[in-house]
């Protein structure tokens, strides 16, 4: 809004687009313009929508279960719920029923259902016996007969789903006016289901924290059993953040956005205020009553290499650049881009550029060293920068961000993360 009109800033330049063009001595002046609508920009989502969908009729009794066609359902968005008949003022409507991920605080007369997201498994409010013989009622019981319906749900989603810019191009169906699609931007943030690995790991993880968060380890299993959208976290005691006030904690989170990284988009690192917000509720409900809670995204370092290498006789050149490339990106990033472990990791673990830990030149020399295809190294230059994940890809930033040389070693605060910028490469023979 601007003196009332509703606006948009619009930028123009002149581009020499033929060598013999040349280019204005003082700025021209606009005199006429023309718009034209030549498309649209709209959201989507790798998923497939079911509506209305029969789940079956209710028999009155406690702990029902009821399965979907489809799964797994993706998580519910507003809208997304059960729906059950009942009859008012002698007519029979649906009515909706409220999602709730246990029935622990549900009580007889509430409309909650629960469901298994990865088998597509409605449930229903059980009956526990007490100790002392009374049974009581978790959840609304639908009465016997009445119908049950699903007003909506999205299945589908993973990691298949994430992909690059200009790829979605198909229509599965022709529409007027409409000559062409694309994608503008890359199509991220699709997970697969959780494999029985990362189930025991979190069974051990929720078995030794229980109910109550005390140490820093406690802290970030529970931020990492919040959600799946959280790949990385670390605790930061008062003793280990620089000026932080006594009896405070900060949570570190590193979003689950790998594909994104491994395509060089930084700007997914960022931790959305949505995310940051309701994770940090989750924890209050943990911490002890004298602590201060503080969720945040690290501090990102970018690290760039400048390397010139000789490779072995008889190998393509572009092969051995991609080769490094790849090495550099997979060692030099705040989470683990694959499955493997990168060529100088001593560890049988790696989720990524460890918190707070120093980058030494002698390490990437070796990592580069270490690579088949590679002879020697003959040169090898450090540079780094700060990024600040929401301001990267800015489509109106043209001038490069400065970066600084690092001198045999790169310090990294205990908050600090190190994630790789663009490399410069250069591939050469021994006499060049």
């Amino acid at each position: 809004e601007l003196y009332g009109v509703s606006a948009q800033w619009l930028r123009c330049r002149i581009e020499q687009r033929r060598p013999l063009q040349g280019m204005f001595d003082e700025s021209p002046r606009v005199r006429m313009m023309q718009v034209f609508t030549t498309g649209a920009t709209i959201p989507s989502s790798h998923s497939v929508n079911v509506l209305e969908e029969y789940v079956g009729t209710s028999t009155g009794e406690p702990g029902q279960t009821f399965s979907l066609q489809f799964s797994p359902v993706l998580d519910l968005e507003p809208g997304e719920h059960i729906l059950i008949e009942e009859t008012r003022n002698g007519v029979d409507v649906l009515v909706p029923w409220e999602y709730v991920t246990e029935f622990s605080a549900s009580s007889q007369f509430d409309r909650h259902f629960s469901m298994d997201m990865s088998n597509g498994i409605v449930m229903f409010g059980p009956a526990i016996r007490q100790p002392n013989g009374s049974v009581i009622q978790y959840g609304r019981v639908p009465e016997s007969g009445r119908e049950i319906r699903f007003s909506r749900y999205r299945y589908g989603g993973g990691v298949r789903g994430n992909l690059p810019v200009g790829s979605l191009t198909t229509m599965s169906m022709s529409i007027a006016y409409l000559s062409r699609v694309s994608n503008l931007t890359r199509a991220d943030g699709g997970r697969d289901q959780e494999s029985l690995d990362e189930v025991k790991f979190r069974a051990r993880r929720e078995l030794q924290a229980q109910r109550r968060a005390v140490t820093a380890q406690d802290y970030e299993q529970f931020a990492l059993k919040y959600s799946r959208e959280i790949a990385r976290a670390a605790c930061l005691t008062p003793n280990e953040a620089q000026g932080a006030q006594a009896g405070t904690v900060s949570v570190l989170v590193v979003p689950s956005v790998s594909s994104s990284v491994m395509e060089g988009d930084l700007s997914k690192l960022h931790l959305e205020d949505n995310l940051r917000h309701d994770l940090r509720q989750y924890l209050d409900q943990y911490r002890l009553m004298t602590t201060i809670l503080n969720v945040r995204e690290p501090e990102y370092y970018g690290v760039r290499v400048r390397v010139k290498v000789v490779p072995l006789e008889f190998t393509n050149r572009v092969e051995v650049s991609e080769r490094i490339n790849y090495e550099l990106n997979r060692y030099l990033t705040p989470l683990a881009l694959d499955d493997r472990l990168p060529l100088v990791t001593p560890s049988d673990s790696w989720e990524g550029w460890p918190f707070g830990r120093d980058l030494f030149i002698g390490e990437v020399i070796s990592l580069v060293q270490q690579i088949p295809t590679v002879k020697y190294v003959m040169d090898l230059e450090l540079y780094t920068r700060r990024v600040i994940p929401v301001e990267e890809n800015n489509l109106f930033d043209d001038e490069p961000k400065p970066v600084a040389r690092v001198d045999r070693v790169l310090r990294v605060p205990p908050d600090g993360l190190i994630c790789a910028l663009d490399h410069e490469i250069i591939v050469a023979e021994a006499d060049e």
